[in-house]
């Protein structure tokens, strides 16, 4: 029998070896993940943590599906048609408080702020978020920022019935303001270099919401309290493998994006690069998070997010407790990021 020089130095020493750590653990297979959009410079972090490793690692085997909005993400998450899920918070509150019951929880936070807003064209006459009362908005139904869109016309004082929305799919909602045939549309941040081919970036004008009375909580992981009761070991090992892949995307934004072009030969990486990096800036390198780590949030921030989203809509606010599980995240030290 042939023995390795490691198997005989561990022997000598009264030690044994048992292989890399991953081989320690049953794999978890068969979870089902669903993004809030398609796959952008934002989303390349998640296929970062199944294409480059980081769910295998941890321990989970996760299939990773493109989203239509957070709205629509919620909706398939609450269902059961996928076990997991990135969308916006806020989006989730809302869901919850129209069923009446706490039907979706959030398990790890990556957007400290949230990245929503609506954009015009400079010479609009749109410098406030009262201005677009009268004025049509074209987005997708289950975009997040419109599906908050009263939770904005609340806080400064306008009736969010006030404006008619139009309904484009992605592809068509930045060539619809550019062409002028609407007046604005609600997105992410990061759809602003969606201008960049139709070369207007520099004509965009951002009403970001977080300037605008709304300092809430943006996406984060999403799942039903009977999935993770169900599953605890399945939803750690994803959140696991979620943090460490937005540290490696914070670390190297170019990495992340790499991967979206992995997939599709046809991705533009320098714009995906772009549009991460942005909604790093934006969203998720704030000062709380350099300081404290991903997803050490606020108990009062969380209970005004939750407040705002039920008064809004007029439905019962969830309790903090019960829509943010902290129990699910791995030792804060492995949640720092450079």
């Amino acid at each position: 029998m042939s023995i390795n020089r490691r198997h005989f130095l561990g022997a000598a020493a009264g030690l044994v070896f048992a292989g890399p750590a991953r081989a320690q653990t049953t794999p978890i297979k068969g979870v089902r993940f669903a993004l809030d959009w398609a796959l952008e410079g934002q989303q390349s972090p998640f296929v970062l943590a199944a294409d480059g490793g980081y769910f295998e690692r941890a321990g989970v085997e996760v299939k990773v599906d493109r989203g239509y909005g957070s709205g629509d993400t919620v909706t398939k998450i609450a269902s059961g048609a996928y076990d997991i899920g990135f969308a916006d918070l806020g989006a989730a509150i809302s869901f919850n408080g129209k069923q009446n019951k706490l039907a979706l929880i959030s398990v790890f936070q990556v957007y400290d702020i949230a990245p929503m807003s609506i954009m015009t064209l400079k010479g609009s006459g749109i410098a406030k978020p009262a201005d677009l009362v009268g004025k049509t908005i074209a987005a997708p139904a289950g975009d997040s920022s419109r599906v908050l869109f009263p939770v904005l016309a609340k806080a400064n004082g306008f009736d969010a019935n006030a404006v008619t929305w139009m309904d484009v799919s992605p592809a068509l909602r930045e060539p619809m303001l550019a062409q002028k045939r609407a007046q604005a549309i609600s997105a992410q941040i990061t759809s602003l270099l969606s201008f960049r081919p139709l070369g207007i970036v520099d004509q965009v004008e951002v009403l970001k919401y977080a300037d605008f009375g709304l300092d809430l909580y943006g996406h984060g992981i999403i799942t039903t309290p009977e999935y993770a009761k169900a599953n605890p070991e399945a939803v750690k090992r994803v959140v696991r493998g979620i943090a460490t892949a937005w540290q490696a995307a914070i670390a190297d934004p170019a990495k992340s994006a790499a991967t979206l072009v992995a997939r599709d030969k046809l991705t533009d990486g320098a714009l995906e690069t772009d549009r991460l990096k942005l909604v790093l800036g934006a969203a998720v390198k704030t000062p709380g998070v350099v300081k404290n780590g991903l997803s050490q949030v606020d108990s009062k921030r969380i209970a005004k997010t939750i407040t705002a989203v039920a008064e809004s809509f007029g439905v019962p606010a969830i309790g903090v407790d019960d829509m943010y599980r902290a129990d699910f995240l791995p030792d804060a030290s492995a949640l720092k990021i450079g």
